[in-house]
């Protein structure tokens, strides 16, 4: 009885030591599996991966902030460096000294030219630069009188004068100034030379009397396209035809 016993004594204590042993190792195994879980390059500070992601993502959002940030500070400064020099209204641009100031006022281009100068920042100086550069490109395709005349040569002065005033008889008010800007070159004035040489052998019913002018002349007259050719129809021309029979039949006979 008492082996019986201590038999069941022996069992007991077996089982709660191996019920406590089984303890002891599911407990050691689950703080290795925590322990091997957690990443080795993990800081401490972090409890997860995903606490240091979002940590990682709030600090891109402040540092994306001050770029932004940063971005419009420079570019401020970079503005104010750029229209430091100037005026503080379009209007301040002074002219070059060589610009008639009483005619630029409504000079369209010397507007765009002031606007354009200020939305850009432009100095006092690079607006006059602009200004004077353009004015050297204008004088360089003005004529030289001087070397027009040498062109023409030694009679060059009497050549002018005959061409001035063949243009002056010859063609109406309404087109003077443009024979004048014809005449300013050599060129203008041998091509009006030749239409001079070519209307020597023409009659011309106003400085011939009465006596003179014929049927067949106003004939001849009427052939020329300043009479007929609706395109090169010339007013004056056909004045001066139509005149001429006014003189030639005064009773209208």
């Amino acid at each position: 009885m008492a082996e019986e016993n201590q038999t069941t004594e022996d069992v007991s204590r077996e089982t709660t030591l191996e019920s406590y042993t089984q303890a002891q190792e599911s407990a050691d195994t689950t703080d290795t599996t925590d322990i091997t879980d957690r990443p080795e390059w993990l800081p401490e500070k972090f409890k997860s991966e995903k606490d240091l992601a979002e940590a990682y993502s709030n600090l891109e959002k402040k540092i994306g902030q001050k770029e932004e940030d940063l971005k419009k500070q420079w570019e401020k400064e970079l503005q104010v460096e750029a229209y430091k020099d100037r005026p503080e209204k379009v209007g301040d641009y002074i002219l070059p000294e060589n610009i008639d100031q009483s005619m630029s006022a409504d000079d369209p281009l010397l507007k765009w030219w002031a606007d354009y100068s200020f939305e850009n920042g432009s100095s006092q100086e690079e607006f006059s630069t602009g200004i004077e550069k353009y004015i050297e490109r204008i004088n360089a395709n003005i004529p030289d009188p001087e070397t027009e005349m040498k062109r023409l040569g030694d009679n060059g002065e009497e050549r002018v004068q005959a061409v001035e005033l063949w243009s002056n008889k010859f063609f109406p008010d309404t087109l003077r100034q443009s024979i004048e800007s014809i005449t300013e070159t050599a060129d203008g004035i041998m091509v009006l030379e030749h239409f001079m040489e070519q209307m020597k052998d023409r009659p011309n019913v106003q400085s011939e009397s009465p006596n003179k002018i014929t049927m067949d002349s106003l004939r001849e007259l009427q052939k020329d396209p300043r009479y007929h050719d609706p395109v090169a129809r010339d007013a004056d021309f056909v004045k001066m035809v139509d005149e001429g029979y006014r003189r030639l039949y005064p009773n209208g006979t």
